[in-house]
């Protein structure tokens, strides 16, 4: 079941991920294979016709894709200040993100709503100075930043 997403965001995400794809010098199928996917449902995700799963991002994460580019729109800045956070650690969040952001019905909220709650959590695990990430928190910190 898929939910239903504002064309406008699901369209600006295909747009970005399609110019991702041809910035890492990959074809449609090639990055559909890097992805784990068929090429179809590439297709799908560049020209809105689906929004991607958490485990498709983890893959073309892989390969360099910027994901703050694909979600924000800004391009990421390399800098010695950054943190980088590993795939599992933003695989963890982007699936706590898809849990807590469901309606009465069980169905995920816009990608937009999940978005900003995703850059909200990364923002504040970017600002820890001892890059330790309490997962038990994790509900009490998206609450915060919901509210």
């Amino acid at each position: 079941m898929y939910t239903k997403i504002p064309i406008n965001a699901l369209a600006l995400f295909g747009t970005r991920l399609r110019k991702e794809r041809k910035r890492l010098k990959f074809t449609q199928q090639e990055f559909a294979e890097i992805g784990k996917i068929k090429r179809s449902s590439q297709y799908l995700y560049e020209n809105a016709g689906r929004p991607p799963t958490i485990e498709y991002i983890a893959h073309i994460m892989d390969v360099g894709a910027d994901l703050q580019y694909l979600f924000l729109g800004q391009r990421s800045a390399i800098n010695d200040d950054m943190v980088t956070l590993d795939r599992i650690t933003i695989k963890k969040v982007l699936t706590s993100v898809d849990r807590f952001c469901r309606n009465e019905k069980g169905e995920l909220l816009d990608l937009e709503i999940r978005n900003i709650l995703a850059e909200g959590i990364f923002v504040a695990l970017s600002e820890q100075k001892d890059n330790e990430i309490n997962w038990e928190e994790l509900p009490k910190m998206m609450d915060r930043l919901s509210a």
